[in-house]
């Protein structure tokens, strides 16, 4: 299992910068590596659509690809909206893991 804590930040033109993540590795209910973790800069904001239970989105939706260099069929996409920030997550490897925004409550 893996539990990840991810850092965002959106600045005044609607970037989304992606500061990375820290992941914590379980095994048998033990913490057992942090592999995965890392940190990172800017992105930009790109052209897809994407429908999650909170809503419908498909303006200035951008995707990123996650990939694992020791593991080359594993991979994830992420998606983020400008104002919003992550709306799904899908692993496109294995069972296909997923995980869509429900709410949001914007922040002051």
């Amino acid at each position: 299992m893996e539990v990840t804590d991810n850092w965002y930040a959106q600045d005044r033109k609607g970037n989304i910068w992606y500061l990375g993540e820290y992941v914590t590795n379980y095994e048998n209910g033990k913490v057992v590596d942090h592999a995965g973790s890392f940190e990172a800069g800017v992105i930009t904001v790109g052209e897809e659509q994407v429908e999650v239970p909170f809503g419908y989105f498909n303006k200035d939706v951008l995707m990123t690809r996650d990939l694992v260099p020791t593991e080359p069929k594993v991979q994830e996409l992420k998606f983020y909206a400008p104002g919003v920030g992550p709306l799904l997550s899908l692993h496109t490897d294995g069972p296909g893991e997923r995980g869509a925004l429900v709410d949001y409550t914007r922040g002051s």
